[in-house]
């Protein structure tokens, strides 16, 4: 994960730093759930059930990841309009 240039488009953003290391953190927790797993829709709707289950599917949590698939929209096709968002 390039946290620093996730980091770069959330302060562009004007992002609190609190804003902004829940983001990565969400982030992060989203990439290591790729990691066995094909970057598909179905999948970002499986990691929001997780969310659900575990009361965290707030606002915020939502807009770090959608945020974060299009930051990495160029190099990877995690997310879609039917996906997370």
């Amino acid at each position: 994960m390039d946290k620093q240039g996730f980091r770069a488009m959330l302060q562009v953003r004007n992002l609190t730093e609190e804003q902004i290391e829940a983001s990565i953190a969400i982030a992060e927790r989203f990439e290591t759930y790729l990691t066995d797993k094909a970057p598909t829709a179905g999948n970002a709707r499986a990691f929001s059930k997780i969310l659900i289950e575990e009361g965290i599917n707030t606002r915020e949590n939502y807009l770090a990841l959608a945020r974060y698939c299009l930051f990495i929209k160029k190099q990877r096709h995690i997310c879609s309009h039917d996906g997370i968002y």
